[in-house]
């Protein structure tokens, strides 16, 4: 994800059929045991739902999701389906 994208969504192809796939750069405002919330510095929320597989990265290594506190700066990435959105990838990026 780059530096500047605060979020969005493409539809990809795959075997399966078409898949949408939503991204999020923003600040972590609420986590759980099962979600997370992400707000864009445009002020775009959107919560996200555990998937499994989820994977969550800091400084190129691999952390629990229980790791990721309130008030951290986070990229995120992940299937939607209907109005439910997947994280599926976490990324925490190094500071600017």
């Amino acid at each position: 994800m780059g530096r500047n994208v605060e979020h969005g969504e493409v539809v990809v192809q795959t075997k399966q059929g078409d898949k949408t796939i939503d991204v999020q750069r923003g600040t972590v405002t609420a986590i759980d045991d099962t979600s997370v919330t992400v707000k864009s510095a445009d002020g775009f929320t959107q919560t996200w739902v555990f998937g499994k597989p989820l994977r969550v990265i800091e400084h190129r290594t691999t952390i629990q999701a229980n790791a990721v506190k309130v008030g951290t700066e986070i990229g995120v990435a992940g299937a939607k389906d209907g109005s439910t959105v997947t994280a599926n990838l976490i990324v925490i990026p190094l500071p600017k």
